[in-house]
């Protein structure tokens, strides 16, 4: 957004109440966030609120300084801690991100039935909820380098997940059965979950299109394939402790890529009809070279497809300046013969002299008076002499 633009929605906020921000419908400056929030200020006005702060603060906001923003409906805050705690949100709120949340967990009464996505990376937070909560509009959920984060909750009542990303999460141990069950959820990102030891009993998820548990190395064992998982195209189990490959990996006939690469505890590779080891390539192959070969292969055929573009070049560059003109005489002729001899050719009256001309037309005028006189009136013309 440009900053004149962005300049004139904040001075139209502005004048929705000049003197009190708490009567405003978006809050944006420090400076008013904290005094609102702090003296416990807001009134249902407000509908969004964005802090971002470059280095962690503390902030001494009472428990219950949400409790009168019932109309709330965007949360963004990064690098505030609360040390007194939070005792409530607004169940208004739509997008709820929050860069380092400070607390253990979410509000017991946090019911946000309009929830769509819910992003509290780094920090604190060991246990999103307890029992089950119906987000039934929740799509996304990003919990990215909670470090004390130890499983995941009962998500049966999320039905409509699409995203799941618990990147980093180096404690998390245990993921609730419920997650295998997700019908909508399109990404499932579980890299560098290093203490993570299984999977859910039974993975039946028809929407799903990537599956990534790279780095999780205590994971011996990658769960069936239930149901119809036609869309998975991404499969990522490098550096896993997995022995061997499920049987119905073979039913994912979309499977574009399949990353087992320093799966050193791997003995029995099931090897689906679709696949050609050798040729990674062609997008289709499954990767079990290091990453130093991996890295080589790469660059030779990057090399290759940097040579076939460069002899195309050359052949559009050489016809542009060497047979441009070659061509151009050979479909245009006229255009590479001179002006005077494609008029002279097409015209050539225009390029005889006008007395040539004239003479070849109409010799009469050409010829003197005298002789014209004498031509046709012979006797006038002898009396007169």
């Amino acid at each position: 957004m440009h900053d004149l633009l962005q300049e004139l929605g904040w001075d139209i906020v502005r004048e929705q109440s000049p003197n009190e921000p708490g009567k405003r419908s978006r809050l944006w400056s420090h400076e008013d966030i904290n005094n609102v929030v702090k003296k416990n200020m807001g009134t249902d006005s407000i509908q969004g609120m964005v802090m971002e702060l470059t280095k962690l603060q503390v902030a001494h906001w009472k428990p219950e300084a949400f409790s009168n923003l019932s109309q709330l409906s965007l949360l963004h805050i990064c690098n505030v801690d609360l040390p007194d705690g939070l005792t409530c949100l607004s169940n208004s709120l739509r997008i709820l991100e929050w860069t380092g949340y400070p607390l253990r967990s979410l509000p017991q009464n946090f019911e946000a039935d309009e929830l769509i996505e819910l992003n509290l990376c780094h920090r604190n937070i060991e246990q999103l909820w307890k029992g089950t909560k119906n987000f039934e509009k929740l799509k996304f959920i990003k919990l990215c380098h909670s470090q004390k984060i130890v499983e995941t909750p009962d998500l049966a009542g999320v039905q409509n997940l699409e995203t799941l990303d618990l990147e980093g999460c180096s404690h998390l141990v245990r993921i609730h059965q419920s997650l295998g069950f997700l019908k909508k959820l399109i990404v499932l990102n579980l890299k560098d979950c290093k203490s993570l030891e299984s999977l859910p009993s039974r993975i039946e998820m028809e929407s799903l299109e990537t599956l990534i548990l790279s780095n999780c190395s205590k994971v011996k064992k990658i769960t069936e394939f239930v149901g119809n998982m036609e869309r998975l195209l991404v499969l990522c189990l490098d550096e896993t402790a997995i022995e061997e490959l499920p049987v119905s990996i073979e039913r994912l006939s979309s499977l574009v890529s399949l990353n087992l690469s320093n799966c050193r505890n791997l003995i029995n590779v099931r090897v689906m009809d679709c696949f050609e080891e050798t040729d990674v390539n062609s997008g289709s192959a499954i990767e079990m070279s290091s990453t130093h070969d991996r890295k080589k292969k790469r660059e030779r055929s990057n090399l290759s497809r940097m040579q076939s573009s460069l002899a195309i070049f050359i052949k559009v560059l050489a016809f542009w300046i060497g047979e441009k003109s070659e061509y151009r005489a050979k479909e245009f002729p006229l255009a590479y013969i001179t002006k005077s001899e494609y008029r002279a050719k097409e015209f050539p009256l225009a390029y005889i002299t006008k007395s040539e001309y004239r003479a070849k037309e109409f010799p009469l005028a050409y010829i003197t008076k005298s002789q014209y006189r004498a031509n046709e009136f012979p006797l006038a013309y002898i009396w007169s002499v």
